[in-house]
């Protein structure tokens, strides 16, 4: 009997072989790791749905009859198919590489669930994979550009209109992100601030704001706690004292 239970094991399968049985936990794990990266999820969206071969490329659109030419609109030159449009077309690698994933050396032929996986899910970190998921979405804003309105947009419009997709910032104040997080009114100039930092918010496509404890935050917390004692002297040239053993620390533990 189908269900969507043996639906779902039947996709894994296909892209995954073998997940319905020893791997399955394995796979689970990928996804978890997908779904929980830090990117908007319209952006992890579109990476599943590319996982399971269901973005309309001209490969799969011409395979279902709906239209004859498959080049892709890019570079006019191969076939387009999910793993060339979103990685391995020349005008693509480009951006993969001058990201801040640096990624060289693409295949020029792979299954895009494949290389996701070996790239990301499998030994990447959430940051990575958060930033690969918002990279393959302005990947493919690009190409519809393109393809639907002419537009052709370079490799630093491309890399900006990532950045600019999520927005994290951190604080060490619990009060700040639970004022923020619900919406609350706080007493102070703090107010006032966070009003305007709402206004500045709601120009990005998304923006969080999150706890981050003072030992994770020593030299922020430092220049903090020293400006009230100096408040009237502006550093330039130099740096208040006992900073640089602060940041030394601070790299030295990073690197542990």
């Amino acid at each position: 009997m189908y269900s969507v239970r043996s639906g779902y094991a039947i996709a894994l399968d296909l892209l995954f072989p073998g997940s319905s049985s020893s791997s399955s936990n394995a796979t689970q794990i990928y996804w978890k790791k997908l779904w929980s990266a830090p990117a908007i999820p319209r952006t992890k969206e579109l990476v599943w749905r590319a996982c399971n071969g269901i973005v309309p490329v001209k490969e799969l659109l011409r395979h279902r009859r709906i239209i004859n030419d498959d080049i892709c609109p890019c570079c006019g030159l191969e076939v387009e198919t999910i793993y060339h449009e979103l990685v391995s077309c020349e005008d693509v690698k480009g951006i993969w590489f001058a990201s801040s994933l640096g990624i060289r050396g693409i295949p020029s032929e792979s299954a895009f669930s494949n290389w996701f996986q070996s790239n990301f899910l499998q030994f990447g970190n959430k940051e990575a994979t958060g930033l690969a998921c918002e990279l393959i979405w302005v990947i493919w804003c690009r190409r519809n550009a393109w393809n639907f309105n002419g537009i052709k947009q370079d490799v630093r419009h491309v890399l900006n209109y990532a950045s600019s997709i999520h927005c994290p910032f951190e604080t060490d104040c619990l009060r700040i992100v639970q004022a923020w997080n619900q919406k609350r009114k706080i007493l102070g100039y703090w107010q006032d601030i966070l009003n305007e930092c709402r206004e500045d918010a709601a120009h990005l496509d998304a923006f969080s704001i999150s706890f981050t404890g003072r030992s994770c935050n020593k030299v922020t917390h430092f220049l903090a706690s020293f400006s009230f004692s100096m408040y009237d002297h502006v550093w330039l040239d130099d740096f208040p004292p006992s900073l640089m053993d602060l940041i030394y620390a601070d790299v030295a533990t990073s690197f542990s």
